[in-house]
């Protein structure tokens, strides 16, 4: 594999991995507010 490929490959999953991170806090966040609401 050329070194191109590895940067390219590399870059597609960091970017990928912050879309999950993003997701997951907002998830949590959510969860949070639920818990708030119901007088948790």
């Amino acid at each position: 594999m050329k070194i191109e490929n590895v940067k390219n490959i590399n870059r597609k999953e960091y970017k990928s991995n912050i879309k999950i991170k993003k997701l997951k806090t907002r998830l949590e966040k959510i969860e949070k507010l639920r818990l708030e609401q119901n007088g948790g």
